[in-house]
């Protein structure tokens, strides 16, 4: 027998939301997909929150191609993420260039695929309220903040 919750889940991509609170529920249940989450829907179902995420189609992020040393490809990644304007409320980064402008996860989560897509390793450091990045360059990681200007070995 289907309980209500597999029901909404099965049928609608809903989950149930048993804390109340969406972002830990999110975390919970996608691990290392939850840095792709860029915003989610919300149901009350007979005083039952039920929550349905929707991800960045990360496969749809506008690759450039690269050319010299890791660091050098690094420098030039974050030349060219430096020319959209930081706008809070935009976290698609395959919109990145359609409304020239995204926050610190599209940001971040584009540098992080260009980064991979030059052969450089980089992955994403998530808080609470921001996100950034961290790259590997001759054994050395390194923490890239594109948004707020900085880059320090860590």
């Amino acid at each position: 027998m289907l309980s209500l919750c597999t029901v909404v889940k099965v049928t609608s991509g809903y989950e149930f939301c048993p804390s109340g609170d969406p972002q830990v529920e999110l975390m919970a249940s996608l691990g290392d997909d939850y840095e792709n989450v860029i915003s989610y829907k919300e149901a009350n179902l007979f005083g039952f929150v039920f929550i349905k995420p929707i991800l960045a189609d990360i496969n749809s992020i506008k690759l450039v191609d690269f050319e010299g040393t890791p660091e050098r490809k690094l420098n030039q990644a974050i030349t060219y993420l430096k020319r959209y304007s930081y706008v809070e409320s935009q976290a698609d980064p395959t919109k990145l260039d359609q409304l020239e402008s995204g926050n610190c996860q599209a940001i971040s989560l584009a540098l992080k695929a260009i980064m991979l897509h030059n052969g450089v390793s980089a992955g994403t450091v998530y808080g609470e309220d921001h996100m950034y990045n961290w790259v590997q360059i001759d054994g050395s990681r390194y923490l890239v903040d594109v948004v707020n200007g900085y880059m320090k070995e860590g």
